[in-house]
């Protein structure tokens, strides 16, 4: 939540979208509206992730802690949701999918 990136990696075959400041303005953006969540952590509970869907990513916003202090940012490219076929996948079956695939990852090393 203090803005600082411990890690970024793209594929090799990817692109960066946005120039290193617009991408920690970026994150920084992400960190805000979920601390904005926390209000509601009591009522409603623990946050388990956000998801933003934009023309040509996927979002993924998951705190990795109860305080929601330190957050994992996941940008998933809408190309990679393409089957082998080369037709796109039902948006939501696709990012349900995605997002069940990062917490199973996350489980497996304890950091969920």
């Amino acid at each position: 939540m203090k803005g600082s990136i411990l890690f970024s990696s793209y594929k090799d075959e990817i692109q960066p979208l946005l120039s290193r400041q617009e991408y920690e303005a970026f994150l920084f953006k992400a960190a805000i509206r979920m601390g904005t969540r926390k209000e509601f952590l009591e009522k409603l509970g623990g946050i388990n992730y956000a998801f933003a869907e934009y023309g040509k990513i996927n979002q993924y916003t998951i705190p990795l802690d109860k305080e929601v202090k330190t957050l994992l940012l996941i940008s998933e490219d809408k190309l990679s949701q393409n089957s082998d076929d080369g037709r796109h996948h039902n948006n939501n079956n696709t990012s349900s999918s995605s997002i069940d695939r990062i917490m199973k990852i996350l489980r497996k090393y304890g950091m969920r």
